[in-house]
C-alpha cells in the first residue's frame, strides 16, 4: 500500500500568467503557496485484478481503456499497468472551488504510482509530467502554477518565459509565516464551478492579442513581484492593497469572474474591514480569499451567518509519500 498527499494552493500574485498563451510571449510571474488542506491517494494490489477507483464516484474495470476517469486514466496509460489496482482519493476541500485541485490530483496520483511501480522522479519532472497529462493530453486550458505549487511546497517563486519555468522556493520568515498562518482566511461562496470555459476564453484573448486581457494579466504579473518584494523585505503591512488591486484587475479578465455569492461574501468582508479580498482561482465560485489583521471579527460574523469558511496554515514539504508498505518490492 502506498499512501501519498499533495498540497492545494493560492497564489499570493500573479495568477493567470502562468498559462503558456501569455508567458511564451509576455513572460509570466506567479508567487505561489502551499496550503495545510491536502489531495490523498492511496494505491493498493486488487487481488481480484481488476481496477476499483474510489473518488466522488465508485468504478470497476477490467481493462485501463474502460476507465472513465479521465486523469487516472491517462496516467496509468503511461505506466503500463497490467496487474489490477485500487486507487482511493480524498480532497480536504470540494472540486472545482480554485485552490489547484485538478493540479494536485495530478501529481499525487503520478507521485503515488512511481513510488508504487518503485521510479524515482523529480519535483521539476513531476511537474512537467502532470502538466503534459492535463494540458497535452487532455486539452484543458491550465498552467503551471498548481502543480508547481504541489510538488515544492512553501512559498514559491516561478517566473516563466518561452522555455518554460523556473522555481525558487522562497525561505521566508517566521514573521510571514505568521501573517499567512494568522491573517487569511477562505470564505466558501457555495458553488462548484468549471474553470475551463473561463480559462479558455483569456487563453484565446491572450492568443489573438486582446489589448485588455493582455493590460490587465500584465498588472497582475507587477502584483506578483510586488508581493515578492514584500516577503524579501519581510513586510507584509501593506498586502491588503496589493489583494485588492489584484482583484480589480482580475475581474477584468471576465466579467463572469464575479457573482451573486461571491459579491454578498465580500460585502459584508467589506463591512468588517478586511483589508484585502479576492476569489481565488479561475473565479465564478469556489473560495474567497480574505486578509484581514483581526480575522477573529469575521470570522465571528460569517459564523452567525452561516457561511463556511477555513482556516489554513502554509505547508512547507509538498507532495510527501506519507506511508510505503510496498509489497511488490
Amino acid at each position: 500500500m502506498i499512501i501519498v498527499k499533495s498540497p492545494l494552493r493560492i497564489s499570493l500574485g500573479g495568477g493567470g500568467t502562468d498559462l503558456p498563451n501569455y508567458f511564451q510571449k509576455y513572460g509570466g510571474f506567479v508567487i505561489g503557496i502551499a496550503i495545510n488542506r491536502y489531495i490523498t491517494i492511496v494505491i493498493n494490489q486488487n487481488l481480484k485484478n481488476r481496477f476499483e477507483l474510489k473518488y466522488s464516484e465508485y468504478e470497476i474495470s477490467k481493462k485501463i481503456s474502460g476507465i472513465k476517469h479521465k486523469i487516472i486514466k491517462e496516467c496509468l496509460k503511461l505506466f503500463s499497468v497490467k496487474q489490477g489496482l485500487e486507487i482511493s482519493s480524498f480532497s480536504d476541500v470540494p472540486h472545482g472551488t480554485g485552490l489547484g485541485s485538478s493540479g494536485a490530483f495530478t501529481v499525487c496520483l503520478l507521485k503515488a504510482l512511481h513510488e508504487f511501480f518503485n521510479k524515482k522522479i523529480s519535483n521539476r519532472d513531476l511537474v512537467y509530467l502532470a502538466f503534459k497529462i492535463e494540458r497535452t493530453i487532455l486539452k484543458r486550458p491550465v498552467g503551471y502554477q498548481d502543480q508547481i505549487a504541489s510538488c515544492y511546497g512553501g512559498i514559491t517563486k516561478q517566473v516563466y518565459d518561452r522555455k518554460g519555468f523556473n522555481v525558487k522556493k522562497i525561505k521566508p520568515t517566521n514573521k510571514i509565516i505568521n501573517e499567512i498562518n494568522k491573517n487569511f482566511l477562505l470564505i466558501y461562496t457555495g458553488i462548484q464551478r468549471n474553470s475551463e470555459e473561463i480559462l479558455k476564453t483569456q487563453e484565446n484573448k491572450s492568443k489573438n492579442e486582446d489589448t485588455k486581457i493582455i493590460q490587465n494579466l500584465d498588472e497582475i504579473k507587477k502584483i506578483g513581484k510586488q508581493v515578492y518584494k514584500m516577503i524579501n523585505e519581510n513586510n507584509f503591512k501593506n498586502y491588503g492593497s496589493f489583494l485588492n488591486k489584484h482583484w480589480e484587475a482580475k475581474k477584468k479578465l471576465n466579467y463572469k469572474i464575479n457573482n451573486r455569492n461571491s459579491k454578498k461574501i465580500i460585502k459584508i468582508c467589506k463591512k468588517n474591514k478586511v483589508e484585502g479580498l479576492r476569489v481565488v482561482g479561475a473565479g465564478a465560485g469556489g473560495y474567497i480569499l480574505a486578509y484581514s489583521k483581526n480575522i477573529e471579527k469575521l470570522k465571528k460574523e460569517l459564523t452567525l451567518k452561516n457561511i463556511i469558511f477555513i482556516k489554513f496554515k502554509l505547508d512547507t514539504i509538498g507532495t510527501d509519500v506519507i506511508y510505503n508498505n510496498n509489497l511488490i518490492k
